[in-house]
């Protein structure tokens, strides 16, 4: 059930901060992968308990992106599982690709999307 959740949060992560445009407008395009996670549980999520998944990127180098996903609880803010997670940006045929790389390609990707609005 967590791992799952997991995979929708960080898809919506991705999706909000313009990384998979980033990876999409890419020649050829780039694939983010998990290559290791680690999920440490502090309390069950009792059925129909509210909480929600907060994302953060850690840290990058030169091949990886590391993330954290804390589920935490609405009604007291209480830390119910926290995940460490390492995202690999591939692609195919030019192997792997640099986390540095994307956050310029994202950045720049914002900024001409602010100038179309303006």
């Amino acid at each position: 059930k967590y791992v799952r959740l997991l995979n929708y949060s960080r898809r919506a992560f991705w999706l909000q901060n313009g990384m998979w445009a980033a990876c999409a407008r890419r020649s050829p395009p780039a694939n983010m992968v998990v290559t290791a996670s680690a999920l440490r549980f502090r309390r069950q999520i009792g059925c129909f308990e509210r909480f929600r998944v907060v994302t953060r990127i850690l840290h990058w180098d030169d091949a990886a992106f590391y993330l954290e996903h804390q589920f935490e609880s609405i009604t007291d803010g209480f830390v119910l599982a926290t995940c460490l997670v390492k995202y690999r940006p591939v692609s195919i045929g030019a192997g792997s690709v640099s986390p540095s790389d994307l956050l310029e390609a994202c950045a720049a990707g914002e900024a001409a999307g602010n100038e179309a609005e303006a």
